[in-house]
């Protein structure tokens, strides 16, 4: 179902600040965030960052941010659920100008630059569905990625053909693996 911003109750606009660890979870700092339509900013630090958002995160709320990947991935190591709708400005943008100069480079600030400050809300329902990718590529940054490693094993070495008959249905038990652990993804 396509969504239009007169679907939403309420949107959030969110930026972590954080640690990265390499190969590790990040080190969660402070969260600011403003909503809309009460137009009420807010900031916490890291000890009154408590067992749930500070926000609302169901189906009648837009997560707003610029690279969801990050915000999503301090989502999962405060231990929070992840908003059901999530707009990722970065990718917007990215998609947005692929292939063309941009001159204050493709960061937040590059983006407001280019925008003047405006418009990248056209594009909404498109961006809903990044959302839904930026926010399963979260989830796999902080489960990891399942990997059937008796194939993969057996598979190192091969060629692509062989490699490929012998994975044959792996996805089919991928499926199940899934299920029987009790993961969305």
């Amino acid at each position: 179902m396509t969504k239009t911003l007169s679907d939403f109750e309420q949107v959030i606009f969110a930026d972590f600040e954080f640690v990265p660890k390499p190969g590790e979870r990040p080190d969660v700092v402070c969260l600011a965030w403003h909503e809309w339509p009460s137009g009420q900013t807010y900031c916490l630090w890291q000890d009154h960052l408590g067992d749930s958002p500070p926000y609302r995160i169901d189906d009648k709320v837009l997560f707003v941010c610029f690279v969801a990947n990050a915000e999503l991935c301090c989502h999962l190591a405060l231990n929070w659920p992840l908003p059901a709708n999530v707009i990722d400005l970065s990718a917007e943008f990215r998609c947005i100008t692929n292939g063309r100069v941009v001159p204050q480079g493709k960061g937040l600030l590059g983006a407001l630059a280019y925008f003047g400050i405006d418009n990248i809300g056209s594009k909404r329902n498109i961006a809903l569905h990044r959302g839904e990718f930026v926010a399963c590529l979260a989830l796999m940054e902080h489960r990891g990625v399942p990997i059937d490693m008796e194939n993969f094993s057996a598979t190192c070495g091969q060629t692509h053909v062989e490699c490929h008959s012998r994975c044959d249905g792996a996805g089919d038990r991928h499926r199940l693996w899934r299920l029987r652990q009790g993961r969305r993804w």
